[in-house]
């Protein structure tokens, strides 16, 4: 039954609730490994707070913004249907800033940017 409901949804709401959701999962685990560690002395200071408002704050924060960043990501890489049958040039952002990058001048010289 949940696997009808599921199918029931539309296609892009889907893939863009799975990728949240696993944007949600990392940034879970990514605030639950900066608690455990103790990086930045965040875990006593978020257990000094008799209220757990704070940490479900601090997770639910985290799952956002990995959530959200997890779906951008996502929709960014998915293919576009083209009308002509052509395949879409997936790395065009990419060769676009190179070009930009190489049309400036800018070089790496010995682990130095040096301007021509």
């Amino acid at each position: 039954m949940l696997r009808q409901r599921w199918r029931a949804i539309p296609r892009l709401i889907r893939f863009m609730t799975k990728h949240f959701m696993i944007g949600v999962a990392l940034g879970w685990s990514c605030s639950l490994l900066l608690i455990r560690s103790d990086a930045v002395q965040i875990g006593p200071l978020l257990a000094s707070y008799d209220s757990p408002a704070l940490m479900a704050l601090f997770f639910a924060k985290g799952g956002l913004y990995f959530g959200t960043f997890a779906m951008s990501v996502a929709i960014m890489n998915m293919d576009d249907d083209d009308p002509a049958g052509g395949k879409p040039d997936r790395y065009l952002f990419f060769k676009t800033f190179w070009n930009a990058v190489r049309a400036r001048g800018f070089l790496q010289l010995r682990g130095r940017y040096c301007h021509r």
